[in-house]
């Protein structure tokens, strides 16, 4: 597996590639963790370091920092999962649209998008593009119905 992470500025994969976590916020994300259905020891995960939680390397090397703009560039993969926060509030509805469209041709089917708990573009429920799951998360929607007809009823009225 492997995990892309993105940003419009290079400088900030220097830091991110360190994988440091503020300590202080491990108790928090442990917490989280397991409210997500984490089955493992959270701590498994990062070596102390100071005042920082480093990842273990084994976890910093599935992961692919790139520079990426969700203003110009086009995408580049297609994803199970798309996290994206502190954007939506620097962006015009035209670029909120641009944005939400690339997150529905970036993710498979029934991929889910995670926002945070930050306003999000109405328009992302009024077009059916996904499915509200709650606490800034979102399904996407299948592109076509599914019938859950039987082979049985598929004869039905026939002769």
């Amino acid at each position: 597996a492997r995990i892309y992470a993105t940003d419009i500025h290079r400088a900030v994969f220097h830091t991110a590639a360190q994988g440091l976590f503020p300590l202080s916020m491990m108790a928090m994300n442990a917490s989280n963790y397991q409210q997500a259905g984490g089955s493992s020891i959270f701590s498994d995960y990062y070596t102390i370091d100071g005042s920082y939680a480093a990842m273990v390397p084994s976890l910093r090397e599935h992961v692919i920092f790139t520079e990426h703009s969700l203003a110009v560039d086009e995408g580049f993969n297609e994803f199970q999962l798309v996290l994206c926060r502190h954007v939506w509030d620097l962006y015009n509805p035209w670029l909120q649209d641009r944005v939400m469209t690339l997150f529905y041709r970036s993710l498979y089917r029934f991929g889910m998008l995670g926002v945070g708990l930050q306003r999000f573009p109405k328009l992302v429920t009024d077009e059916k593009r996904y499915e509200e799951i709650g606490s800034g998360w979102y399904r996407k929607a299948s592109k076509h119905a599914i019938s859950l007809r039987s082979n049985a009823d598929h004869g039905k009225g026939e002769a």
